[in-house]
């Protein structure tokens, strides 16, 4: 009993181990296409039945040939020849219409599997926490979702329609040969193991060189990314040569990196091909002598010579595939790393979920860091935020204002301490009802590929037009967008870059009006405009902030001077805390500092 638990113990832990592997990953991704797969193999079989036919057919029409040949009138040879080659027609017709469904039906399979990972990959991706995208480079991410999954695409397909159909045809003909001669098949197989170890080697040598191509893809892909999101600053300093050296660089490392591959691809042919010509010269060899002692015919002879040389095609294939495989398994294990990283903000089983909100937000003994080697980013927050509350946060850059505010929506969990809206604590909620509560206008207004009345209803989809026009009005958008020929469905190209700053920076605004938000979060959003966008902008602002918990981060103190309250920040800690008069009043105050500075660079007249 005890010896009957340990074995399956061990069962157990191998069918565990198996189900780790990427192999077994990859076969899940094909349960729910498990009746396309069967009727593939299906017709594998038949297909490999078909050629392994031609086989013992060969030798009836070589015997025939020789009766023909011979002149014996016995029987009518020739019509027996003719329904032979009939046969051959109808097997060899009977393969090409199998294969045809069979590469089909697989092609279809590997393109719904390949579809899948990319929505699991897709969908992983817009669950990951904020650090990841600041880990990760996008190029690498492009990488791995196009160029790794079409990899793993191209094993998958050439799996099934080479390895099955292929495989059935090899037992088939190595059936039949042995049947014919097994001695003869017996020293043809010899050749087997050489084979099979070349093919291996081979295959972990462009498996370990594929990763590093993979790797100087994503590389690849980094700088052509990065340098065409910011060609405008690429071209306004005539950086376009340096820019072309970093990607020929790059390309050059993967030029070499791929012919390193390509030789070892190469060699591997001409070595498969030397010792299956060995393989050959042998089965001529003791053919030879086979029927020199009479345990053989020439007809049998020639059909095992036709069975070894139907060998050919399948072991090549296996030999192609195995090597593939190989290659495919750098391109998966590099997919499932980024599908097996679990974001760092999760939530509990079962969490709050906001209907609605009064606003409050508490930063409870908060302090934050990114990498702990770094030190603390946020230092002894302790403050709270009355619903309704205008709180405008200034500070030098790097002084933790950003990071503040991202710890609202969840974007970060504190390292010690709680972030609280309504009393309760941010980690005991939902993600999506939280941030549902809350809308952000970012210092660059990110506008989507889209016509206008799609930006401006992309937190609200099933808002009406209405809506949409009221929010545009309130956002000071609604005068230059009926101005343009389309209107509201007037496409802006891609990040909007068929606007004006001021325009992007006014829909993005409506976006948030339309969200009707309890809290809002305003990062810089009039640093970047010119005087009369400005205008328009903060107009809009303080029509958007009514009524709303808002946190208003600002360069341009002259912005924010009406807040009911300022937090200053100062390498990480809230070193002043008040309104604009107030602050103005502590001699040799950080606020009052950055206050004057400002005004003496810029001159600006002093608002009351």
């Amino acid at each position: 009993m005890l010896a009957l638990e340990n074995i399956k113990r061990k069962i157990d832990i191998r069918i565990g181990v198996f189900k780790e592997t990427l192999y077994y990953r990859l076969i899940r991704y094909m349960k729910p296409h498990t009746r396309w797969v069967a009727i593939s193999l299906g017709i594998s079989l038949v297909y490999g039945a078909a050629n392994a036919l031609n086989v013992p057919l060969s030798r009836d029409i070589f015997e025939t040939l020789s009766k023909i040949s011979s002149g014996s009138t016995t029987h009518n040879y020739f019509a027996l020849f003719s329904v032979y080659v009939v046969y051959a027609i109808i097997l060899r017709l009977s393969g090409i219409v199998c294969k045809f469904f069979q590469t089909y039906i697989m092609s279809y399979v590997s393109q719904r599997i390949i579809i899948d990972m990319r929505m699991d990959m897709y969908q992983h991706l817009h669950r990951l926490s904020m650090d990841f995208f600041k880990k990760w480079k996008l190029g690498d991410i492009l990488s791995r979702i196009f160029g790794d999954i079409d990899q793993v695409q191209s094993t998958i397909l050439s799996n099934f329609t080479s390895v099955f159909p292929e495989l059935i045809k090899l037992i088939g003909v190595l059936g039949y040969i042995t049947f014919l001669n097994w001695q003869l098949t017996l020293g043809t197989l010899i050749i087997v193991p050489f084979l099979m170890y070349i093919i291996d080697w081979f295959g972990n040598k462009l498996k370990l060189i594929s990763g590093k191509i993979q790797k100087k893809n994503a590389d690849i892909f980094s700088v052509i990314q990065e340098a065409l999101s910011a060609i405008f600053i690429v071209q306004s300093f005539t950086m376009e040569g340096h820019e072309i050296k970093k990607f020929s660089k790059q390309n050059e490392k993967s030029f070499k990196i791929s012919m390193k591959g390509l030789r070892i691809d190469a060699l591997r042919s001409p070595v498969i091909e030397l010792l299956q010509f060995a393989a050959i010269s042998l089965v001529i060899w003791f053919g030879g002598y086979q029927i020199y002692i009479g345990k053989m015919s020439g007809p049998e002879l020639a059909s095992f010579f036709i069975g070894v040389l139907l060998l050919i095609d399948p072991i090549l294939a296996l030999s192609r595939v195995y090597t593939q495989t190989q290659r495919s398994m750098a391109s998966a294990r590099r997919v499932f790393t980024l599908i097996d990283i679990e974001p760092s903000i999760k939530e509990i089983s079962k969490p709050i979920i906001f209907d609605s909100i009064n606003g409050e937000v508490r930063f409870e003994n908060i302090n934050f860091y990114y990498e702990k080697s770094e030190g603390n980013v946020l230092r002894n927050i302790d403050i709270t935020v009355t619903p309704g509350e205008i709180v405008a946060l200034v500070g030098a850059s790097g002084s933790g204002k950003t990071t503040f505010a991202n710890l609202i929506p969840r974007f970060y969990d504190p390292t010690d301490g709680r972030m609280l809206v309504d009393g309760i604590n941010i980690k005991d909620c939902q993600i999506f009802s939280l941030r549902n509560q809350i809308a952000i206008v970012p210092q660059d207004a990110m506008l989507f590929s889209g016509t206008i009345k799609d930006n401006i209803s992309y937190g609200k989809l099933d808002a009406t037009m209405e809506e949409i026009i009221e929010a545009a009005k309130k956002a000071n958008a609604y005068e230059f967008i009926v101005k343009l020929k389309n209107g509201f469905y007037t496409r802006v190209g891609e990040r909007g870059a068929r606007l004006s700053g001021g325009q992007k920076q006014r829909i993005s605004i409506a976006r948030a009006i339309l969200r009707n938000p309890k809290i809002l979060i305003l990062d810089e959003a009039t640093s970047a405009l010119d005087t009369e966008s400005e205008r328009l902008v903060q107009d809009a602002l303080y029509k958007l902030m009514e009524g709303r918990t808002s946190f208003v981060i600002a360069h341009r103190l002259s912005t924010i001077v009406n807040a009911d309250r300022i937090f200053v920040f100062d390498n990480g800690s809230i070193v002043e805390i008040g309104t604009h008069e107030e602050l103005m009043k502590i001699d040799e105050g950080n606020y009052r500092k950055l206050y004057n500075l400002q005004f003496k660079r810029t001159s600006m007249p002093d608002i009351e």
